[in-house]
């Protein structure tokens, strides 16, 4: 009987000392792996996600023509050529009868990475955050009919070019009181237009 006793806990211990030093750093391992598939199988059905949509886009692209394609990135370039507008503003200022008496660009407003919009979602101030943006003040002196014309012009434009500024009449009278042949029709207008182009980090 001692010895079936001796035996007994023996091979309790044996037990104990297999449970402490394989069973336990088995079922550790085996969690360690089981998180590695969870996050495997997490990735896998992201980049299946990302592929679809990938196809997604693809296949639109597609469906658009070389023409097409070309408008678009006419209508939101890449890049903002600021001389380039700038003459554009010119030509469609002469065009209609007018004279270009000043005009300057301004700063370039880039999108800012570090706006959260998780706590305040404003659809509007996403989507301008996705864009680059530059002023440009115009001064110019038209009659009525000509600026009318010019601002019809300026909508027809190829790309994005908006006023967000507009006043006129006090320099111009302030003019003709030193310009004996200024014609009496014309205003001054000053003007703040703006246009966009897709930021290349978005």
């Amino acid at each position: 009987m001692r010895n079936t006793a001796v035996t007994q806990v023996a091979l309790i211990i044996i037990s104990v000392v297999i449970i402490v030093s394989y069973i336990r750093p088995t079922f550790a391992n085996i969690r360690v792996v089981q998180d590695e598939i969870y996050e495997y199988a997490d990735a896998t059905e992201k980049a299946n996600q990302f592929n679809t949509r990938l196809q997604q886009l693809l296949l639109r692209e597609s469906e658009f023509s070389n023409a097409d394609i070309k408008a678009l990135e006419t209508f939101l370039p890449s890049k903002i050529e600021p001389f380039a507008v700038m003459d554009d503003v010119q030509i469609l200022v002469e065009k209609n009868g007018g004279k270009v008496v000043d005009m300057t660009a301004g700063e370039v407003i880039l999108p800012n990475p570090d706006v959260d919009f998780d706590d305040y979602y404003d659809e509007q101030a996403v989507t301008a955050n996705k864009f680059v943006s530059q002023t440009f003040e115009l001064s110019m002196i038209s009659d009525y009919q000509g600026f009318i014309g010019f601002l019809r012009d300026l909508e027809s434009t190829s790309y994005i070019l908006e006023i967000t500024n507009l006043s006129f009449g006090s320099d111009a009278e302030q003019a003709k009181q030193f310009d004996v042949g200024a014609n009496p029709d014309e205003i001054e207008f000053e003007l703040i237009l703006k246009t966009y182009a897709l930021s290349s980090n978005q």
